[in-house]
């Protein structure tokens, strides 16, 4: 049996290709096809190739246009799964040419997933050729590791793993649900000049609680060192990082703050505090 020539395309999403498959046991199949549309207002080519028995189908993709990347899955068509792995490896990816206000930041992610029931589990590997501080619109982040688990509308992701410049480490798990992250991790070595260059080195530690969504990011934490303990709440949107509360204790003495950085050529900042 053989396919030529086949062109199919719904709204802005066009497939071309061909496709011969053996007509009997075990159904070799082969074929190739280009897809081409859009992502986020991009150009997306994606070329497939697709090869094996047609129980179990090897398939290929890489990217030619728009992102970076190639990805492999076995089909298992006829099992009550519609896969039985696959892998992505994404490259070059920058939040900055996705998001406007972004951090810029250069994204290598690495991919792995089965099937579980009705949902999937893998593990992933991000890590980040362009750390920086984030006063310069860099992500201080070097690598992220874990673990997810998808069922549903939820997404759950366990032993996650991060190295931040300077050498710091956050540990914890996290939840991705409409479109917000929420993340509850434990925080080792922080080292604040390393992420706004405007802060002294320090070598904190201690529990946080992030929120992250393409509209707005904000934290929690409560960090210590042995020469001070601090308390704080951040938030970033836009072009504006805002503290509602900053709580800096050492020995008897205790200091309270508030304030406001824009993040643009001029740096304006306000302050607010009592001691």
């Amino acid at each position: 049996h053989q396919l030529s020539h086949f062109h199919a395309k719904s709204g802005l999403i066009s497939l071309d290709g061909e496709a011969t498959l053996g007509g009997s046991a075990p159904l070799p199949l082969s074929a190739s096809a280009r897809l081409n549309g859009q992502l986020q207002e991009r150009p997306l080519t994606l070329a497939l190739e697709a090869s094996g028995p047609l129980a179990s189908i090897a398939l290929s993709a890489q990217a030619e246009q728009g992102i970076k990347g190639q990805a492999s899955a076995t089909l298992t068509p006829f099992t009550s799964q519609a896969f039985a792995s696959a892998h992505i490896e994404l490259d070059h990816i920058d939040p900055a040419a996705w998001q406007p206000g972004a951090p810029s930041a250069d994204l290598a992610l690495n991919l792995d997933l089965q099937p579980k029931g009705n949902g999937l589990v893998g593990e992933f590997l991000l890590s980040n050729r362009l750390p920086g501080l984030l006063d310069r619109q860099r992500l201080p982040l070097e690598k992220l590791s874990g673990t997810l688990e998808h069922q549903g509308d939820n997404l759950q992701l366990g032993k996650l793993r991060a190295l931040l410049s300077g050498g710091a480490t956050l540990n914890g798990n996290g939840r991705w649900h409409k479109e917000v992250l929420t993340l509850d991790l434990q925080a080792a070595g922080i080292d604040a000049a390393k992420l706004v260059s405007s802060l002294r080195p320090s070598r904190l530690g201690g529990p946080l609680l992030a929120t992250v969504s393409a509209e707005k990011q904000t934290l929690q934490a409560t960090l210590s060192e042995p020469r001070f303990t601090l308390k704080t709440e951040v938030s970033h949107s836009a072009d504006t990082v805002t503290v509602p509360l900053l709580e800096l204790s050492a020995s008897d003495s205790r200091l309270k703050a508030s304030g406001e950085l824009k993040l643009n050529k001029a740096l304006a900042f306000r302050i607010e505090g009592e001691l």
